[in-house]
């Protein structure tokens, strides 16, 4: 069964080319429930923030969820599945040691521009089951 969730981001690809280049991980101290939820083939419906709105529909093609005792350590797993990584980008400075890291790449399904219903949060972890009400009422905007 496919399942959909809700990700938020500060900005997100422009174009079905972008996607190719990029794969997104969320780094935290404890194990949180998206790393037993989240599986290959799962839909991903992505929020941009600053323009609180759903921007994409992705398909989930590779994923990786382990736990790591260091940044270091989980950066070389990074690197090794998904190729290049920056060791200095602003997310990962500062991330807890140990912890637990959920990485993927997705391919877009369909591009989208549909404002938030009112009413609507994403939570501080930046996901967020899609269950049936706000499916449904993002679905008729479709």
């Amino acid at each position: 069964m496919t399942n959909h969730f809700f990700v938020s981001r500060s900005s997100t690809p422009r174009s079905e080319e972008d996607w190719k280049e990029f794969f997104h991980f969320n780094m935290w101290r404890v194990r949180l429930w998206p790393l037993k939820e989240v599986k290959e083939q799962d839909r991903l419906l992505w929020y941009d923030t600053k323009m609180k709105r759903l921007t994409w529909e992705t398909e989930i093609v590779l994923i990786d969820g382990f736990d790591y005792k260091t940044v270091e350590s989980a950066v070389r797993r990074l690197r090794k599945h998904f190729g290049d990584t920056d060791l200095d980008q602003p997310y990962i400075r500062g991330r807890p040691e140990p912890g637990y890291c959920l990485a993927y790449r997705s391919d877009p399904v369909r591009r989208l521009d549909l404002p938030a219903p009112e009413g609507f949060k994403m939570p501080m972890l930046g996901w967020l089951r899609a269950d049936d009400t706000w499916r449904n009422t993002w679905a008729k905007q479709i």
